[in-house]
């Protein structure tokens, strides 16, 4: 099975999960979207060829414009 199809895979479970805490207590937890972000996030590296630039530089403004809407109570 190739990396894409795990990925899909675990996307899928993710998304069962959150819906089933959805429509049970209208909350999910982040928890549960920080275990599977970061496990999505390592088969990516793992499956991706090269990097650039632009991938690094996209990756840690992402970062900071996430953490400064955390900061800002917007997440």
């Amino acid at each position: 099975m190739e990396l894409l199809q795990i990925r899909i895979i675990l996307l899928l479970i993710l998304f069962g999960i959150a819906s089933v805490y959805d429509y049970k207590t209208r909350k999910i937890p982040d928890v549960l979207w920080i275990v599977f972000s970061g496990v999505g996030g390592m088969l990516y590296l793992i499956d991706y060829d090269s990097f650039s630039a632009y991938h690094v530089i996209s990756f840690f403004t992402s970062c900071v414009f996430a953490f400064l809407l955390y900061r800002m109570k917007f997440i």
